[in-house]
């Protein structure tokens, strides 16, 4: 969930950073600092293909999207922002291929083979209000809803459902002579929805309930004033579901 150039430059580390419209997924207060009246960012997806567990003839595929996110900042008055954006956070598929079918009376199989697809689809549309106390103080709230959905295909069954929730966040900047330093939390993401069997056999399938989840998070970063007028430095600490996690990058 690391969109934009320069978040990917810097690892991650990206709390700290005002002025950045896809900074809104790392700490709703960024916005307060936008320069100008409005901005917008773009992202496109990835394609890749790359072999899951090649022993067991597995595959994971990561599928192309011409929008990854998009976000719309805006000052609408003094001391205040607000934003928009759409973003996918999770978006895969496992290909397990072509597995033989055997049994005790028959270990090296008939020739029969079954195919099975595992497909995990998620988007999300989040809003962010941020308010500048003073010119060194930035506060932002932000609330986030996400749609999860599953498609696991075996053979003729199909399992497929989708469940919705909503997360909210709330972060600070404060500014210290030339560094930043910054803080956002995030609650939990959880969204339980129903999957639904539809399947060719005469046999019932039992439905069954599945869980997207994302755990709360705590992030503090900071980033630094230019280093010989060309280099920022940032770092973030992170506890997120009870583990800690550490980030840090350089940009130029």
């Amino acid at each position: 969930n690391r969109p934009g150039a320069q978040a990917y430059a810097q690892g991650g580390a990206f709390v700290a950073n005002g002025g950045n419209v896809t900074g809104m997924l790392f700490n709703p207060a960024g916005i307060a600092q936008l320069e100008g009246k409005l901005a917008f960012a773009c992202e496109a997806g990835w394609n890749s293909r790359t072999e899951y567990l090649p022993f067991f003839n597995f595959t994971f595929t990561a599928q192309m999207h011409p929008l990854q996110f998009a976000g719309l900042a805006m000052v609408p008055k003094p001391k205040w922002a607000v934003g928009a954006y759409y973003f996918r956070p999770t978006d895969y598929e496992i290909d397990f291929g072509g597995i033989s079918v055997t049994t005790p009376n028959d270990p090296a199989g008939n020739g029969a083979v079954i195919e099975s697809v595992f497909e995990r689809r998620q988007f999300g549309l989040g809003i962010n209000l941020a308010r500048s106390i003073n010119k060194n103080w930035h506060l932002g709230l932000g609330m986030e809803w996400r749609r999860a959905g599953i498609r696991d295909e075996i053979s003729n069954v199909l399992a497929h459902g989708e469940a919705n929730a909503m997360r909210f966040a709330l972060g600070s900047i404060v500014q210290v002579r030339d560094w930043r330093l910054g803080v956002s939390l995030r609650s939990q993401y959880k969204a339980t929805g129903a999957a639904v069997y539809t399947t060719d056999s005469a046999l019932a399938a039992p439905n069954f309930d599945f869980t997207a989840r994302e755990p709360a998070s705590v992030r503090l970063g900071f980033a630094s004033p230019e280093f010989f007028k060309r280099l920022r430095v940032s770092g973030d600490v992170a506890t997120i579901g009870g583990q800690r996690r550490v980030a840090a990058g350089a940009v130029g």
